[in-house]
């Protein structure tokens, strides 16, 4: 990519240095006022102008893709950061009581962000932030186990920490998100299972595809 740009760079430089060819004698110039304009004859040619278009566009191409996936990567570090904290507390609450908690009001941590009992996916409790949502969720017998899952308001990524997996993580990407997949990818995940549910605020979403660490 360095060398692409070097490349554009230097055509520029070449086509934008030439010298003007002034000619500082009035008498001449009098005679000849076209001899003080040649250095506007110097310019592109098509092919070289499609050259530094058909580059430019190699360098988007390489570049954004990167871009996405580095974006998507820090808001899943967030989203782990959060997960974590509402799972240790929810292990303190346990050790406690002897259950697992079935809302995020049982903690000894706070939600920022309004918090909302969710009945779509049942024993559920979530709250939603400016760019992430998180839910509490309690065991239900042959249906969902307990744990915490936070997740982008969109869907597109997720993380997950199963309590009966003491702690262990997943990742959830939409299956048809490439971006969101590279970055389950790039973290060292192994994909599981694809097509499986993520709890949500809006009930479980389906069409993921859950990778292992």
């Amino acid at each position: 990519m360095k060398n692409l740009s070097k490349v554009v760079l230097k055509l520029l430089k070449h086509k934008t240095s030439s010298p003007c060819l002034h000619n500082t004698n009035k008498e001449d110039a009098e005679q000849n006022p076209f001899s003080m304009t040649s250095c506007f004859t110097s310019g592109f040619t098509l092919i070289e102008l499609l050259v530094v278009v058909l580059i430019i566009g190699i360098l988007s191409a390489v570049a954004l893709p990167q871009y996405q996936t580095a974006v998507l990567k820090s808001r899943y570090a967030n989203m782990q950061v959060l997960a974590h904290t509402y799972y240790k507390a929810a292990q303190v609450f346990k050790l406690a009581n002897g259950t697992w908690p079935s809302s995020f009001d049982e903690l000894d941590v706070s939600l920022p962000g309004g918090v909302y009992e969710n009945t779509t996916p049942t024993a559920a409790h979530c709250g939603k932030f400016t760019q992430y949502y998180c839910c509490l969720v309690s065991d239900v017998s042959d249906y969902q186990s307990s744990g915490v899952t936070c997740g982008l308001n969109d869907y597109r990524l997720g993380v997950d920490i199963k309590d009966f997996r003491n702690g262990k993580e997943f990742c959830f990407a939409a299956t048809d998100d490439k971006p969101a997949n590279r970055v389950c990818k790039s973290l060292g995940g192994v994909p599981t299972t694809g097509g499986v549910n993520m709890v949500t605020p809006n009930g479980h979403q389906n069409s993921m595809t859950k990778y292992a660490f």
